[in-house]
Parts: structure tokens; sequence; C-alpha cells
């Protein structure tokens, strides 16, 4: 054989057994996608769901709650986007092994600082919602809704 040959069957053969670990590349890339997904759509979500109509709101109670809903949605409009796009852009900047390290901090800063406000935002709507109720309806919350 000469060396053509050689190294024809050389370059086949490393691609036959290199398409495997591609494709398992391919597949963690896929599985990491969507547990970004999952976990991006888990920050703004409390860890509880809330049902207020199990608390006999009153109909200005309800449209108090509401508006403190409508107000959740404005924020979240505006802080979301944000943190996907970062969290994008470190996914990519962490495919080039040239990145700068401080670029990378600084984003993985940036979009700790994003979830951090998601959750202080989360939580100041929630007890704006809670100073709507009356003593007997926060017993009723932290008791029977709030596992």
């Amino acid at each position: 054989m000469d060396s053509k040959n050689i190294t024809l069957i050389l370059i086949i053969t490393i691609s036959f057994f290199s398409l495997p670990a591609y494709s398992q590349q391919q597949q963690t890339q896929q599985i990491q996608n969507v547990s970004l997904q999952q976990n991006l759509n888990n920050i703004s979500k409390p860890s509880f769901n809330i049902n207020w109509s199990e608390l006999n709101l009153t109909a200005e109670q309800s449209v108090k709650i509401n508006q403190l809903d409508e107000e959740w949605k404005r924020i979240q409009q505006v802080i979301r986007p944000r943190l996907v796009r970062d969290q994008q852009q470190l996914k990519n900047i962490m495919k080039n092994p040239d990145t700068d390290e401080d670029r990378i901090r600084k984003l993985q800063n940036d979009i700790m600082l994003r979830q951090k406000q998601l959750r202080y935002e989360a939580t100041e709507n929630f007890l704006s919602k809670r100073r709507v109720l009356t003593p007997e309806q926060r017993e009723v919350l932290h008791k029977k809704i709030i596992p």
C-alpha cells in the first residue's frame, strides 16, 4: 500500500471514530441549552403557586393584587430579556478559548446581579400583596396556601 492510501484510510478511520464524540458533544450542548432555559424560567417564579381566590378577597383587594401582578410582569419584561441576552452571550464567549477572563467574570457578575434583582423584586411584590390582606387572610395564606 502506498502512503496516499494509508493516509486516506487513516483519515476515514479517525473521522468514523470522531462522529460519536461529535454527536455526544451536540447532545450535551442541547441538554445544556434546555437546562439553561429551564433555570431561566424558574428564576422569576416563586417556589409556590398562590391561589389568591382561596383567601376570599374583597373586590378592592382583588384589584390591588391584579395591579401588583401587572407591575411584576412589567418588571420581568425589563429584566428577563437582559438576563437571557447575558446568559446567551456568556455561553458564546465561553466557547472561545481566547476570551478575556475579566470579560467572562464581568458578564457572570452581571448575570448574578440580574438574578438577584429578579428575586428581590419577586419578594417585594409578594410582600406588597401580603400587606393588602387582613390578618385573618394572612394566617390562611401562611398556614394553608404556602406549604
